[in-house]
């Protein structure tokens, strides 16, 4: 129980921080000052934000991104581990018994350590199988994941057209690729350090870029979407034993 607690209690100041740093967002972007130049033909519209002798322009996509990271790390560190670590050169240990071991061999045995205890085993665990299928459908009703061997960018008619087809997928197969999607954003920000792109379903410009991960509805907000997970995922941590 104690245990339970200070988990529960960690959750919720992390999200205290995170829901202070989006209101801090807000005041930013309320006194911002915007300037607009010509670039190759086109009005460009630049931030123009300075707080106590500051220069804050930009800022609200850091901010962007650190939340995204947060709320995405507390979803994978919400859930107990299911299966006690071991490492790489352990299982590979216990797994091989030939001397001369194919190729095709250690490949698989990587697949199938990956599954067993991957980084993002969890988190894939927490879309397709722990949330409600009420949030499930919202989440792939919502977000389109896009091809990642793109390599030309999409008019607007396959846009259309890679819509209705995703719509027609099963919902868990969606959630496995929107899960492995949204994880992929949180190591990119982790390994590069990239800022935040949460991309809707329209955007400006008769192309989309092929580097776009995901496409969302206007209507979604991913970081709401994120903390229903989250709140899902306390609730379960509230009702169980221990």
């Amino acid at each position: 129980m104690k245990i339970k607690k200070i988990r529960l209690r960690r959750i919720v100041e992390m999200l205290d921080f995170a829901d202070h740093l989006m209101n801090f967002n807000e005041y930013l972007k309320s006194i911002s000052k915007p300037t607009i130049r010509i670039k190759n033909g086109k009005c460009v519209v630049k931030d123009n934000i300075h707080f106590n002798e500051h220069d804050y322009s930009g800022c609200e996509f850091d901010i962007e991104a650190f939340v995204y990271y947060t709320y995405v790390s507390v979803i994978d560190t919400s859930m107990a581990k299911s299966a006690t670590y071991v490492s790489t050169k352990s299982f590979f240990e216990m797994s091989i018994h030939e001397v001369n071991t194919t190729k095709a061999k250690v490949l698989t045995l990587c697949d199938e350590y990956n599954k067993i205890y991957g980084l993002s085993r969890n988190f894939k665990e927490v879309f397709t199988t722990r949330i409600s299928y009420e949030l499930q459908e919202k989440f792939a009703n919502g977000i389109m994941v896009l091809s990642d061997e793109r390599k030309t960018g999409y008019a607007k008619a396959e846009i259309d057209k890679c819509w209705a087809e995703w719509q027609k997928k099963d919902v868990k197969d969606r959630m496995k690729k929107i899960a492995s999607c949204l994880y992929s954003i949180r190591s990119s920000y982790t390994h590069s350090n990239i800022r935040s792109f949460i991309p809707s379903y329209c955007w400006d410009g008769e192309t989309l870029s092929h580097n776009t991960k995901y496409l969302m509805q206007n209507d979604m907000d991913l970081l709401e979407m994120l903390k229903s997970v989250i709140c899902e995922l306390c609730e379960e941590l509230l009702s169980s034993k221990g």
